[in-house]
């Protein structure tokens, strides 16, 4: 039996996936998991470390084409597989940029915190 979203207890799912009581770091130092935390304060209270992962990964990814693209020695292969690490971290910049823009036009438009 498939349940819909309505029947799914969120509260049993996060004892689940963090445990009883308040875990992590956030804007206020705690990440406040009482017993009326929904899904989406969940996402919100993450979401904000996902950004930073994002931008680790971008320098990263980055440095990794940099390097392959220097030490390609003129390999035509070696610099297109560098050149495509490249634009592939920028297109992925491109799109974590336009979905924190979204973010924050929604908190503005309807004047709701999300990743605060």
């Amino acid at each position: 039996m498939t349940k819909t979203l309505a029947q799914i207890n969120f509260n049993s799912l996060r004892q689940a996936a963090f445990g009883t009581g308040s875990t992590g770091t956030g804007s206020t130092g705690k990440i406040n998991l009482s017993d009326d935390t929904d899904l989406g304060e969940i996402i919100s209270a993450l979401l904000p470390y996902t950004y930073y992962f994002a931008g680790l990964l971008l320098f990263i990814y980055l440095l990794w084409g940099g390097l392959g693209y220097l030490t390609s020695a003129g390999n035509p292969d070696k610099t297109k597989s560098a050149q495509g690490k490249i634009t592939t971290a920028l297109i992925g910049f491109v799109i974590v940029f336009t979905s924190w823009w979204l973010i924050q036009l929604v908190e503005v438009v309807f004047g709701i915190s999300i990743l605060k």
